[in-house]
């Protein structure tokens, strides 16, 4: 009787393994991605909120009271979302949709949106509702073909 090193089921299953495992590190690459781009809008807000962005220290208190308010939480929210993302927290997803979630309730309610807020649910909310809907087909692919065997 001849011993193999290994049969050809276990082979199989390390190659399942191995697709699931690349597949994860895309995702992985893809939030350290997005949070490398949600920190640097979030140091581009903390620049304007404290002065350094401009000559005119005041130009916080000459913009509108909403744009000013929601600069001022964005600026605490995205650096916060952008470490989050980056550990590879779970509250960072959940913090992650609030955010899109409240950015566009913002948009759709104001008259005239700023350029913070349209710039900031452009990328926040776009990098969310790409990275929803990758990992929905994602999972949706996995559960046919799981449902296909």
């Amino acid at each position: 009787m001849i011993h193999k090193a290994f049969n050809e089921d276990d082979f199989r299953q390390d190659k399942k393994k191995n697709k699931t495992h690349n597949i994860a590190k895309l995702f992985q690459y893809y939030r350290a991605f997005a949070s490398l781009i949600i920190l640097a809008l979030g140091i581009y807000l903390w620049f304007g909120v404290v002065g350094y962005k401009g000559s005119d220290i005041l130009a916080l208190y000459k913009i509108n009271n909403f744009d000013a308010v929601l600069r001022g939480v964005l600026a605490i929210l995205l650096p916060t979302l952008g470490v989050g993302l980056w550990l590879g927290m779970k509250w960072s997803l959940i913090l992650w949709g609030m955010i899109t979630f409240c950015l566009s309730l913002f948009f759709s309610v104001m008259v005239e949106p700023g350029e913070i807020l349209v710039f900031s649910l452009l990328s926040v909310g776009g990098l969310f509702i790409i990275y929803i809907v990758a990992i929905s087909a994602y999972y949706f692919l996995k559960w046919q073909k799981e449902k296909n065997i």
